[in-house]
């Protein structure tokens, strides 16, 4: 089972990238882009910026988050992935600087690229402006959902707090490393059971969240998915539910009505691939 569970997931998987992968097929991402890529890791860099050579797209790279600033609010990017730990200025207040910036530019889209997609981390990245999540070790995979669903819109009131929604695309619906622990540790068999409590438990429990109009216990029914979603790897959905728990619990609903479509197709998407096994 979770062997057909990786094959039918495709891109959805998160796997580290090797040689093998950067040596297959292109990424259908739409019309070549022009992108900002800001890290300071120069390792980080070749490696995102030859898959997106690759993939077609024309790629300028930024060291630290000043030189990030200047070259966003200069240029017309139709896209910027921005590291969020940077030293001196980090991505965040680099994005703040963006979005405060005048002209057009401020509203490109600003993916943040971090390893550890942590609440309070979230949470500072959307107040900042920013539009999405990239996980790393960035892949050609993932590159290629976020470019493929970019639209060409431009970010409206970026420095609108309840206005910004994330987009977890870049994000991996099943964590691929996830359930080769669960396996090693647990065995096939027993995996595959728990898989299957899991398939009807994030049935039973969309069904509830869809229906439900209270905030409270839409809240925690977000909760239950959270925990439920963390033990598989089941990375969309669990930061989707993670984040609408924090504005359930902080009673704000126009930013949970602002999450409360995200959530409900992320747990749509991990159910297609669940429902395939």
């Amino acid at each position: 089972m979770v062997g057909r569970l990786r094959e039918l997931a495709g891109h959805a998987f998160a796997d580290d990238i090797g040689p093998a992968e950067l040596e297959s097929g292109t990424v259908e991402s739409g019309r070549s882009r022009r992108i900002l890529l800001v890290d300071d890791n120069q390792t980080n860099q070749t490696v995102a910026r030859l898959i997106l050579e690759k993939m077609g797209h024309r790629v300028d790279l930024c060291s630290d988050g000043y030189e990030g600033v200047r070259a966003a609010t200069t240029l017309p990017y139709d896209i910027v992935f921005m590291d969020v730990h940077m030293p001196g200025m980090d991505g965040i207040a680099a994005t703040k600087r963006i979005r405060a910036a005048p002209g057009d530019e401020r509203q490109v889209p600003i993916f943040a690229l971090t390893a550890n997609v942590l609440p309070e981390t979230e949470q500072a990245c959307l107040d900042a402006g920013m539009i999405g999540f990239l996980q790393k070790p960035v892949n050609e995979k993932r590159l290629g959902e976020v470019l493929v669903n970019l639209t060409a819109d431009p970010v409206e009131n970026p420095s609108s707090e309840n206005e910004a929604t994330p987009n977890f695309v870049a994000l991996p619906l099943i964590e691929g490393r996830k359930l080769d622990e669960l396996r090693s540790s647990l065995g096939a068999d027993k995996l595959d059971l728990i898989l299957g409590v899991f398939t009807n438990e994030l049935k039973e429990l969309g069904a509830k969240f869809d229906a439900s109009h209270d905030l409270e216990e839409q809240g925690q029914i977000a909760h239950t998915i959270k925990g439920a979603s963390s033990n598989f790897g089941a990375a969309r959905v669990q930061h989707a539910a993670r984040l609408f728990e924090a504005a359930a619990q902080a009673g704000d609903e126009q930013r949970a009505q602002a999450l409360r479509d995200g959530l409900s197709a992320a747990i749509q998407e991990t159910m297609e691939i669940q429902d395939k096994v």
